[in-house]
């Protein structure tokens, strides 16, 4: 007498083991490749400019300058998230973002930092319901080197 498994007992088997690598992808790996569904970007118009010119970092003065352009957006930020980076590292300051169709010329002493920045970028920080949300980080540019000029309202980042 020959035993083995009934057809029906290899049926619901098969069927058990689908529910499982079906439940297990959807626990484990989903998480892993999808984006969070509440993080929103309306369309913002901030642009890093004047690279060399009006963005730059003085090596003499440990002194960065960052120029941010606004377009007409409709969005409502009043804040954005400056990040500098150096060897892999990031270090932010939030400031006032400038207003719709507008251009903001920031400078940051860096002579407590022990960084000397790389590339800068930033994000906006737009209310929602009475609270505070960062957006997502605009393009992140290289800051050249340079002098600067003069100095007006020179913010401590450190």
């Amino acid at each position: 007498m020959k035993k083995g498994v009934s057809s029906i007992v290899a049926t619901v088997l098969v069927i058990l083991v689908t529910v499982a690598a079906i439940s297990i992808i959807w626990v484990a790996v989903l998480p892993l490749i999808s984006v969070e569904v509440n993080s929103f970007d309306p369309k913002v118009n901030f642009e890093i400019v004047g690279l060399g010119e009006y963005t730059f970092y003085d090596i003499n003065n440990k002194t960065v300058s960052v120029s941010v352009k606004r377009g007409n957006d409709n969005s409502e930020i009043s804040e954005i998230k400056l990040i500098l980076s150096s060897n892999g590292n990031t270090y932010s300051k939030i400031v006032e973002a400038p207003k719709e169709n507008q251009a903001v010329r920031y400078f940051f002493d860096l002579s407590n930092c022990l960084f000397e920045p790389e590339y800068v970028s930033l994000a906006p920080i737009y209310i929602e319901k009475g609270l505070a949300k960062e957006g997502m980080i605009i393009k992140e540019v290289l800051i050249p080197k340079g002098n600067v000029a003069y100095f007006d309202k020179v913010i401590s980042f450190c």
